[in-house]
């Protein structure tokens, strides 16, 4: 049997990214991502978890923006990622705003949102990644 999300309480201490304002962004180390279905008044999300020196912290992005979803699943663990908010897109007139509005139809300007990696691992990734987690060396494993 498969395994969801939703069959796991949050115990981490991770938090969520909220984007109050042009130039808002949150940065640090990538570990995963995951798919977080629609929940109430939240659309289905892609969602990179970050760890950064306050802890865990999850950014969670429109799922139905094909660049945003590319965009998560090419991150690599390990890099440094930092994501940030560009501004909002002003769909009746195909420009970035600095703050938010609503267009002719009434709905919310889209946020435009920055995705960035660091072209090398973040240094103590690949010094976690040396030594051993269990505490067991290779040349311990009898074959």
């Amino acid at each position: 049997m498969a395994t969801t999300q939703d069959d796991f309480d949050e115990v981490s201490g991770s938090s969520w990214a909220k984007f109050d304002k042009k130039g808002d962004s949150f940065q640090g180390m990538f570990i995963e991502h995951f798919d977080k279905e629609a929940r109430d008044q939240f659309g289905a999300q892609i969602v990179a978890v970050l760890e950064t020196s306050e802890g865990t912290i999850n950014v969670g992005l429109p799922a139905s923006n094909a660049r945003y979803l590319g965009a998560i699943r090419k991150l690599t663990p390990g890099h440094d990622v930092k994501i940030s908010l560009e501004g909002y897109y002003n769909q009746d007139t195909g420009q970035l705003m600095d703050v938010p509005g609503k267009t002719k139809k009434g709905t919310n300007w889209a946020k435009n949102y920055s995705i960035k990696q660091s072209r090398t691992p973040n240094p103590n990734f690949m010094a976690n990644m040396t030594e051993p987690k269990t505490g067991v060396a290779i040349e311990d494993v009898p074959f």
